[in-house]
């Protein structure tokens, strides 16, 4: 699984779990869950690129989905959905899109060299 897909997954258990248990913040319970899990210093980075977004965006990114859930209050939506749906919006915010691309690794990278091994055998 590329670390795009498994930031965005430790994004999504940390906004889940600050979801559920309601008055938290959620910088605090991203860290104990990630520390918990023993998340990788990679994946933090860029799962912490979502959060942080979330935290600055919050109730702008609440907002906007509360339009566009018709006939749907974003409160009854499950957490898991709530979650998934922040996350989403999240990353879709220029700030994200711009930081995460920033950090990915160049070409050279450990992957794309043995993908060029491979299909030079």
């Amino acid at each position: 699984m590329r670390i795009e897909s498994r930031a965005r997954s430790r994004a999504l258990q940390a906004v889940y779990a600050w979801d559920v248990r309601g008055n938290a913040q959620l910088d605090r319970v991203a860290q104990q869950v990630w520390d918990d899990l023993a998340v990788t210093p990679d994946e933090r980075h860029l799962a912490g690129i979502l959060v942080r977004t979330l935290l600055a965006r919050g109730s702008e990114i609440d907002a906007t989905l509360t339009e566009l859930t018709t006939n749907w209050r974003l409160q009854r939506l499950g957490a898991i959905e709530r979650s998934v749906l922040r996350i989403a919006a999240a990353s879709w915010r220029p700030e994200s899109r711009r930081r995460a691309s920033s950090s990915r690794r160049p070409c050279g990278s450990r992957n794309g060299t043995a993908r060029r091994r491979a299909r030079s055998s």
